[in-house]
């Protein structure tokens, strides 16, 4: 193959690959405060996992964080762990199995069930920055 048509092959293909690649959504950077009963929460894992198909192939399923002894976290992105998450509406599922675990032991897990399953729901809205309050209860208001 002459170098005319390897450089023709070369440049058709880099074309058709930047065409068929969608840019990576933007990113908002959320943090927040998840409390229980109006005290703050340590040590939860929380998932956030888009509603919408797209949105969950473009955001690769979605992100986590894990709230520290004020209940405050930072959400991260599943896919490459890096800072927030694209805009858009969240199933998310919190969980605090594994944040009294004894070696040996078998955790237990305290959330209700509610809070486990992604019936919770929040929007993250186009922003450089947003503030999650996530304010749990244990009883249904």
């Amino acid at each position: 193959m002459s170098r005319n048509r390897l450089a023709a092959l070369a440049l058709a293909l880099s074309a058709l690959l930047a065409s068929s690649c969608k840019p990576a959504p933007q990113l908002v950077e959320v943090e927040g405060t998840v409390t229980y009963d109006g005290q703050p929460l340590s040590a939860a894992s929380l998932s956030f996992e888009p509603v919408r198909q797209e949105q969950r192939l473009a955001a690769a399923q979605g992100a986590y964080a894990h709230s520290d002894e004020q209940g405050r976290f930072t959400l991260r992105q599943v896919a490459d762990d890096s800072r927030g998450a694209p805009p858009g509406r969240y199933h998310v599922r919190v969980t605090t199995a594994g944040s009294d675990q004894l070696e040996g032991e078998p955790s237990r897990e305290h959330m209700p069930l509610r809070y486990r399953d992604g019936s919770l729901q929040v929007d993250i809205p186009p922003a450089d920055r947003f503030e999650l309050p996530l304010e749990l209860l244990s009883h249904d208001s």
